[in-house]
């Protein structure tokens, strides 16, 4: 698995900003994306909907948020 973001590894995102995730697998596979907060907090981003089982191709590129999809932004947990 492939995985990577819209900025370079050295960038910042700042709070409210737009992120754009990009995975590619070398085979078919069954794909699961985790987005962990500091709190622990656990939310699911790939497959993007609970109708999914996640399903991908292998060497074909999946982004997220879809080009029709909302965006994913930075946000800090409520407290």
């Amino acid at each position: 698995v492939s995985l990577w973001l819209d900025k370079d590894s050295d960038e910042v995102y700042r709070r409210g900003e737009a992120i754009q995730i990009t995975f590619q697998t070398n085979e078919d596979a069954y794909a699961v994306l985790y987005q962990v907060d500091v709190d622990g907090r656990v939310s699911i981003l790939w497959p993007t909907t609970r109708y999914s089982d996640g399903f991908v191709f292998g060497g074909h590129q999946y982004r997220l948020p879809s080009r029709e999809g909302n965006r994913l932004r930075r946000v800090t947990p409520a407290y």
